[in-house]
């Protein structure tokens, strides 16, 4: 879209990516020529399973299971592809709700 308006330089055109968009902005530059440059803003430092694996044990340690019971279904947990929205179907609190406290 942009590269085609004659207002803009279309070498100087680049991607922009904020939260999980720092994993993203990257990927989509390196898979296309037409990207100049990239800006993420307070992506991760770390690899998208390692912060679902982080995300995922913080919450089920915050509703209070025991450290055994984290250890037991963290597997389960990001198995299930639960690392991004805790509400959905297949998101972690089925598994958690078939657990004892």
């Amino acid at each position: 879209m942009l590269k085609g308006r004659k207002e803009i330089a279309s070498d100087k055109i680049g991607v922009w990516g904020g939260s999980n968009g720092g994993w993203v902005a990257p990927l989509a530059a390196s898979l296309s020529s037409d990207v100049a440059f990239v800006i993420t803003v307070a992506g991760a430092a770390v690899p998208p399973t390692e912060l679902a694996k982080w995300r995922s044990v913080n919450y089920v340690r915050n509703a209070g299971y025991s450290d055994e019971v984290v250890e037991r279904d963290i597997t389960v947990v990001i198995l299930s592809g639960a690392d991004h929205n805790m509400n959905r179907p297949s998101g972690p609190r089925p598994v958690l709700n078939t657990r004892r406290r």
